[in-house]
């Protein structure tokens, strides 16, 4: 398969877009769950 040069800078652009998405969604995921089990040893230290 031939690409011409625009053709193939937009498909490595939207790869790196996507590997970009997939990192912020699994940081949003840390961030939530750090979130989260810091509430869960605030409401232990309550107890």
């Amino acid at each position: 398969m031939k690409h011409n040069k625009k053709k193939l800078r937009k498909l490595v652009n939207k790869n790196e877009i996507d590997q970009l998405r997939e990192e912020l969604t699994k940081k949003n995921q840390e961030l939530y769950d750090a979130k989260l089990e810091n509430e869960i040893l605030k409401k232990s230290m309550w107890m």
